[in-house]
């Protein structure tokens, strides 16, 4: 970790410096920390299912059971692990779900059937 005095460095010489290189360096060493950092942070999404397939390091990696993530996808309509494409857990705990072609709801362009333009109702 870094010493107070580097920190104040870091965090506050560029701003109220009139040295230009000093301002520069500063800044520059504080963009490169929050790039490095930032990964380790922040989550990022993470692939559960691939091609119907689950993956269980990726599950035990985010630290989700089994159960949880069937309940996720028991919300999203899909009973089978085999039903889905891809399920990716996002940061915020949400799952998104790409399911497999066969498994996806009918559209009316899939049977040929033509509709009619509906537009947002206004209340008045």
């Amino acid at each position: 970790m870094f010493d107070k005095h580097i920190r104040k460095f870091i965090g506050a010489e560029p701003l109220v410096t009139k040295v230009t290189t000093k301002a520069i360096f500063g800044f520059g060493t504080r963009l490169t920390l929050f790039n490095k950092l930032t990964p380790i942070l922040e989550h990022t999404p993470s692939v559960v299912i691939k091609d119907g397939q689950l993956d269980t390091k990726e599950l035990n990696k985010i630290n989700y059971s089994l159960n949880e993530l069937k309940g996720l996808l028991k919300q999203k309509g899909y009973d089978k692990v085999s039903d889905v494409e891809v399920a990716i857990i996002e940061p915020q705990g949400n799952i998104s779900v790409i399911p497999k072609l066969q498994k996806r709801p009918v559209q009316p362009n899939d049977i040929d059937l033509d509709t009619e333009y509906e537009s947002l109702t206004v209340p008045r």
